[in-house]
């Protein structure tokens, strides 16, 4: 009986959580909220990550993962020493590239969740982009140092998106 009552709850509180994630109440900081945070515009950002064709990286776990769900196809690692260390970066096989993958490519994309882009010896940053999640709204990717004033909305997510190419000497 108990094991009924149980499951019956579990049942209840996936379907909010479903509910929620797919149509999310009103609120003024959607950011803060992390169901939204842990499941929206993932799918936005990964469709737009595979257009390019470079090594991808990620700047921690969470969006590792979440591209790489999303575009199974994709290669994508974590670059080592921006977050805090994960299985992504301890593991080798969960890291496909070398640095002569890198500089044949002639660069890499990097998302990542802060807005300033890191620097990295022998590569130089060339493009910037924000891809910025709203609720209800498609993913909006804005060029580097738009004026995004006409983002109506408290961003779930801010991802910055940047292309770094490999700088010859």
């Amino acid at each position: 009986r108990w094991l009924l009552v149980g499951a019956f709850i579990n049942c209840l509180l996936i379907t909010a959580i479903t509910v929620h994630a797919l149509s999310p109440l009103p609120t003024k900081k959607p950011y803060r909220d992390r169901i939204l945070r842990e499941t929206t515009g993932y799918k936005d950002l990964a469709a737009f990550v595979t257009t390019f064709e470079v090594p991808v990286f990620a700047d921690n776990y969470q969006n590792l993962s979440m591209l790489a769900f999303y575009a199974p196809q994709l290669r994508i690692a974590q670059w080592p020493g921006i977050a805090r260390i994960s299985e992504a970066v301890r593991r080798a096989e969960m890291s496909p590239f070398q640095m002569s993958d890198l500089r044949s490519a002639g660069g890499f994309l990097l998302v990542t969740s802060n807005f300033l882009p890191p620097e990295f010896e022998g590569f130089e940053a060339s493009r910037l982009w924000a891809a910025i999640d709203c609720p209800k709204k498609p993913l909006l990717i804005l060029q580097a140092l738009h004026d995004d004033s006409q983002v109506d909305c408290q961003a779930i997510h801010r991802w910055s998106i940047i292309q770094y190419r490999w700088k010859s000497d």
